[in-house]
């Protein structure tokens, strides 16, 4: 997961899941800030959003869906929902210049 901070209002958000049974889950843009979350909903399925919110030493991702029937960001039997990733094991990003 890469969040990278646009403006005090908005983030770019990056996320690939590879997961246990071999499906591959994918969410990429941009995301606003709200209250002490993240929220990225897809411009294409109104109601549909990843959201990222720390709790405790843990940022937790949750999927929200408003009706609809598939799995949003990923394949028929994997998901975002639930994922957490330790805050201690962030690493800071630098940019890679090019020559």
């Amino acid at each position: 997961m890469v969040i990278e901070k646009i403006s005090d209002s908005d983030a770019r958000v990056i996320v690939h899941s590879y997961q246990d049974n071999q499906h591959v889950c994918h969410a990429d843009g941009v995301a606003q800030v709200i209250d002490n979350s993240l929220k990225y909903c897809l411009d294409y399925e109104p109601g549909t959003c990843l959201l990222i919110s720390q709790v405790s030493d843990k940022l937790t991702l949750r999927v929200i869906v408003d009706g609809t029937r598939y799995i949003p960001f990923c394949g028929s039997r994997a998901t975002l929902d639930g994922l957490e990733f330790p805050l201690n094991s962030k690493l800071l990003s630098t940019r890679c210049n090019r020559h």
